[in-house]
């Protein structure tokens, strides 16, 4: 029997592969501008990063000697070596949302893809590819707002930013790497929702993604400050009115919810100036 596979329907423009390998190269320079400090050795970079990883351990710890309910054992958890002399109450005092994104994106890789990484190279490695999927994400973004042009310079910035390079290096396990691809990503979730037909499923995830955002990073806050005070000015806009209504509707909620959950920030949070903005 003779399979004939013809490619002759398969149309790929000039502009689109021009795009996708400039995009590529945009993200494989992030990495490459971010993997640099591996010439010194891998190793976690600063103090934070090591407390983290020992939070993070203890939760990966866990959850191997005793299934999800280890998980439990985090909230209770009173790190002694991090706080003289009454210890130091993890769940409380530090970034829960980064703890077990940390913990469970390696335990995902670990037994779902079979990779036996040590847990510490693991997020060693961890930043520069939170880094460069974010350069992707604020592309989509810049398409989104404004066009093909923008979102490839948007991204290139992100990637040779000073500042972002040096809180997304190498060994970088703290709040911004995560933060920052979190509130792009759910921020480009709920203005792409405004494009397109499946406005509730955007606004869904968007909302649990930036709530969830708010327990990695309290930077995260600014992402949802300005999405907020879309929705107010909203009918300053060429906006539907009734779509930003029902976006905001289901966005709100989720995005309260999810940002309280854990200890920090807490159901404290639903106090917050933030929030009091969100009931407006």
């Amino acid at each position: 029997m003779k399979i004939d596979i013809s490619f002759k329907d398969l149309k790929v423009s000039r502009l689109n592969i021009l795009v996708i390998l400039t995009l590529s190269l945009i993200i494989s320079l992030s990495l490459l501008i971010r993997i640099l400090p591996a010439k010194y050795g891998l190793y976690l970079n600063e103090f934070d990063p090591y407390f983290d990883y020992k939070a993070t351990k203890y939760l990966v710890d866990s959850v191997h000697s005793k299934g999800l309910e280890g998980v439990m054992d985090y909230f209770s958890y009173i790190d002694p070596q991090a706080w003289y002399p009454y210890g130091r109450d993890v769940a409380k005092t530090s970034q829960v949302g980064l703890h077990f994104f940390g913990a469970f994106s390696y335990l995902l890789v670990f037994y779902i893809f079979g990779l036996k990484l040590d847990l510490y190279d693991y997020l060693i490695f961890l930043p520069i590819f939170l880094m460069a999927l974010s350069s992707l994400i604020i592309f989509l973004l810049g398409k989104r707002l404004l066009n093909v042009t923008a979102g490839l310079i948007a991204s290139l910035i992100f990637s040779i930013s000073p500042p972002l390079i040096q809180r997304g290096t190498l060994g970088w396990y703290k709040s911004e790497p995560l933060g920052l691809l979190l509130g792009l990503l759910g921020t480009y979730l709920i203005i792409s929702s405004y494009y397109n037909k499946n406005v509730i499923f955007r606004a869904i995830f968007g909302g649990i993604i930036l709530g969830y955002s708010t327990t990695a990073w309290g930077g995260s806050q600014y992402f949802i400050l300005i999405l907020l005070l879309f929705f107010i000015f909203s009918p300053l806009f060429k906006v539907d009115i009734r779509k930003s209504l029902k976006i905001s509707c289901i966005f709100i909620p989720l995005m309260l919810f999810s940002s309280s959950i854990f200890p920090r920030p807490g159901p404290l949070f639903l106090l917050s100036p933030l929030s009091l903005l969100s009931l407006l």
